[in-house]
């Protein structure tokens, strides 16, 4: 799985500049929930590279996600919780 993480962070790296502050709030022993602060399909996948290296996370994912193989593969591995997501909200 490490393999797949580099990999995929580098080729995001190549897209996508990140800057970020306050990883000592990650390093704490507080519990946090950390949210993308507007809806995007990458910005959870950008955290996610980011925060692994500083604290243990479960990610939230909607079910939809769990239909795709490639992507229900990582999901996985990362322990990912299912979240049922309602038919008529969009």
């Amino acid at each position: 799985m490490e393999f797949y993480r580099k990999f995929y962070t580098s080729a995001l790296a190549r897209r996508y500049s990140v800057n970020y502050t306050g990883l000592d709030i990650l390093a704490s022993d507080a519990p946090k929930l950390i949210l993308p602060n507007h809806i995007s399909h990458i910005d959870p996948q950008l955290m996610s590279l980011i925060i692994y290296k500083h604290t243990d996370f479960v990610p939230l994912v909607a079910e939809r996600f769990f239909q795709i193989p490639v992507i229900k593969f990582f999901l996985r591995n990362l322990h990912a919780i299912k979240v049922y997501e309602p038919k008529n909200i969009r």
